[in-house]
């Protein structure tokens, strides 16, 4: 909808490609809880989803204006970018390196990449919520998290307007904006940080133990504490 009312957000591609791959387990308990392991930069990233599969997600870098190129996708590319060359990888990685090589057919892929913020179509009441609003990368799982809170919100806020007999459409949706706005540009930019470790030339021992210090920690807490609701007397 966005694109017929508003036009084709300009994108702007971080340069990393990202693949996504669902397979039967038989890893024996190998993969369980979310985890992630790197070989350089190159992330593979795995949990067990009930009942009986594993979800396997795997980022490598590339220029950020480039297609993936056919040859990155096919099993000896993909192998060798998850294989370190001086050693043979642990148990759970060589799982995932075999199964994803098995099934590169099947794997889905996409370029990391975010958009301009836009809640509002120009000349007509239309709100724009989630990934159309602010389509932003994967690296900390806030898609389908902000889409959530963007409705959360938007709701509480039209029930409230809506019962207290305001009907000015317009007003809301500017509301809505003016509240979300802060919060989006926030969740956007951390996400962004966070995925330094899978850049060109990414020191990812230092950039996960980063991660465990300030203020990294202080904005993890903010990302899942600091919802926006209950609005308050301002906000409405």
């Amino acid at each position: 909808m966005r694109r017929g009312i508003s036009g084709e957000p300009p994108v702007r591609h971080i340069g990393v490609a990202i693949f996504r791959l669902l397979v039967p387990d038989t890893s024996n308990g190998l993969i369980d809880d979310y985890e992630q392991w790197f070989n350089g930069p190159n992330r593979l990233l795995a949990f067990k989803v009930p009942p009986g599969h594993i979800y396997i997600a795997g980022t490598f870098p590339i220029a950020p204006d480039s297609p993936i190129a056919d040859d990155l996708k096919g099993p000896d590319a993909l192998r060798g970018a998850y294989t370190p060359p001086n050693a043979p990888p642990g148990a759970q990685a060589r799982w995932m390196i075999d199964a994803i090589c098995e099934n590169a057919a099947d794997t889905h892929w996409a370029r990391m990449q975010e958009h301009e913020m836009l809640y509002r179509a120009t000349g007509c009441n239309v709100l724009y919520l989630g990934d159309a609003a602010h389509g932003m990368v994967p690296t900390l799982g806030q898609g389908a998290t902000q889409a959530i809170e963007d409705s959360a919100n938007a709701a509480e806020l039209i029930a409230r307007r809506y019962s207290d007999g305001d009907a000015d459409v317009d007003g809301w949706l500017a509301k809505i904006e003016a509240s979300r706005a802060g919060r989006m540009r926030f969740v956007m930019e951390f996400s962004l940080d966070a995925t330094d470790t899978m850049l060109e030339g990414a020191d990812p021992v230092q950039g996960t133990r980063h991660k465990n210090e300030e203020p990294f920690q202080s904005r993890l807490k903010a990302l899942y504490r600091d919802v926006g609701l209950p609005f308050d007397g301002n906000m409405l």
